[in-house]
């Protein structure tokens, strides 16, 4: 079982958005908010700006790399990088969860389009980078013009659907870093493989597949998040592969492992897993959760850090195993430019597995 992809969907009717797009607000959907006095993340003292007209078209004509490196923060550019680090400022290191008002330097765009497209890349990057901010469901944005009637300001409304939900931040954060001080201690060296075979062991050891979810929908929300591994919901440190996934993402994040989160499917259904980054620079395969031996034994390792054609316990190939969400085919794109979708793409996995020096 699988999460729902995170990616932003908007939170409204068919017919409703096109008419939405060319107005001032709009509301994007992944997990939700409270209010304490709004702040402001300004970048006045950039250097001027083209004019008007040329920042949204530079905008839009700007190239960008959409194959994952080290984050999908990679793939932004302009001002879009201007709102991810304020949200990771706003979200991971000062923890709140308040409006946040984004100032762009140079004189404003002309089209609200453009400041959408803006907001809605740096909104799904970010969340992709830091699924730790799991309370985080949708956001509704404004706008501002100045005395030009260029937008200068945006300001994200950010929304929960669950008063505890939020309240419960400060734990995860809390236990996140006990957790990788845990991993940091219990590697035999510093180098990456040990690094990550710690923190490939941690999750195994500290949590369990949720088998009870089918009867329990309200309680799915937690089961698809790396949150109940760091003592957030009800349900104990138990969630389904999404979460595993997640959960060893976030924790490579803190170890400054390169990771990416990767869905798609398997011969039985929706699957999640992960790809990590070694030092000789190759991509390998990890599932966490096939890996877990669920049943108090120790961590398997038979699909930690494999290669496409590295065979599992079941004789068949880690590629014909984990088969990656086509994202075109299926219509999860990452980025909505001026009307026009641009599709993720994942990093080439080793045919072989890793090999320690």
């Amino acid at each position: 079982m699988s999460k729902k992809r995170r990616i932003l969907t908007v939170a409204l009717s068919v017919a409703a958005v096109a008419a939405l797009f060319c107005a001032a607000v709009f509301t994007v959907e992944r997990m939700g908010m409270m209010n304490k006095p709004q702040p402001v993340v300004s970048v006045s003292d950039e250097p001027e700006a083209e004019p008007a007209d040329a920042m949204d078209q530079q905008y839009n004509a700007a190239e960008r790399d959409v194959t994952f490196t080290s984050s999908f923060r990679t793939m932004l550019v302009g001002d879009e990088l201007t709102v991810y680090d304020a949200m990771k400022q706003h979200f991971v290191v000062e923890r709140r969860n308040d409006p946040l008002t984004v100032s762009f330097p140079g004189k404003g765009y002309q089209n609200i389009d453009t400041v959408r497209d803006i907001l809605y890349n740096a909104y799904d990057c970010f969340m992709n980078d830091y699924p730790e901010v799991y309370w985080v469901n949708y956001f509704q944005r404004t706008v501002t013009r100045n005395d030009q009637n260029l937008i200068d300001t945006a300001t994200m409304d950010f929304r929960k659907q669950d008063p505890d939900l939020y309240d419960q931040a400060e734990k995860l954060f809390s236990n996140i870093d006990l957790a990788v001080e845990r991993i940091k201690k219990s590697r035999r060296s510093e180098s990456r493989y040990d690094t990550v075979r710690a923190a490939h062991d941690y999750i195994c050891w500290n949590a369990s597949y949720d088998w009870g979810i089918v009867n329990h929908d309200e309680l799915r929300n937690f089961t698809y998040l790396a949150a109940p591994l760091f003592g957030v919901g009800n349900r104990g440190h138990r969630f389904v592969c999404s979460g595993y996934a997640e959960a060893f993402r976030v924790l490579c994040n803190r170890l400054d492992v390169p990771c990416m989160y990767v869905e798609g499917n398997y011969d039985f259904g929706a699957h999640a897993w992960n790809y990590v980054q070694m030092e000789d620079g190759q991509w390998y395969g990890m599932d966490v959760t096939w890996d877990d031996d669920d049943a108090g034994g120790s961590p398997r390792h038979t699909y930690f850090l494999t290669g496409n054609n590295s065979r599992g316990t079941d004789g068949k190939t880690y590629a014909e195993m984990h088969v990656p969400a086509d994202f075109e085919h299926d219509g999860t794109y990452l980025f909505f430019l001026n009307d026009t979708k641009i599709y993720r793409v994942y990093p080439t996995l080793s045919d072989t597995m890793y090999e320690r020096g």
